[in-house]
């Protein structure tokens, strides 16, 4: 547990638990590596090193959107099965040239379809987006002459705020 009392694990507890990857449908060792590089990503003094409850299921949950909507369960989502996923994701039927414009903005190897860590990824940073979007309005509305409490600078009153 961390300070707050919310349920957290050391990263390297999850990597070792055989049973997590009988969870996530046929995982690769680097997929592994890879969700629980994610999980601890960017840890604080006050995460004690650990992963809480939250960033494990925030990192889980595209994972397991994508797994439903892999219909044939190669772990890649071509067009059509992005199309789908997208639909799900935006709740609104995206058009063929969207769904090309985000398979080529994702898909980082350029193999011409989204791996499951790819979409985790690309999910992810998107939410980091949001998050520092958020944020910057957020300090904005509180401050708009650009500093948190006429010291810091912006940027730095930010990176602040984004900490989890």
């Amino acid at each position: 547990m961390i300070g707050d009392g919310a349920i957290a694990v050391p990263p390297e507890d999850i990597m070792e638990n055989a049973e997590f990857a009988t969870l996530l449908e046929d995982p690769s060792e680097v997929e592994l590596r890879s969700l629980v590089d994610m999980m601890s990503d960017n840890l604080s003094s006050e995460d004690q090193g650990l992963v809480s409850s939250d960033r494990f299921h925030a990192v889980l949950r595209p994972w397991n959107i994508f797994n439903e909507m892999d219909l044939d369960r190669n772990h890649h989502l071509d067009e059509k099965e992005l199309d789908i996923l997208l639909w799900f994701h935006l709740r609104i039927k995206p058009g063929h040239d969207f769904v090309r414009q985000f398979v080529n903005l994702v898909d980082t190897d350029k193999n011409g379809s989204v791996s499951r860590i790819e979409w985790v990824k690309a999910i992810r940073e998107a939410d980091n987006v949001t998050r520092l979007a958020h944020a910057a309005y957020k300090q904005n509305e509180l401050n708009p002459e650009g500093s948190s409490n006429g010291s810091a600078p912006r940027g730095a009153a930010i990176r602040a705020m984004l900490r989890p």
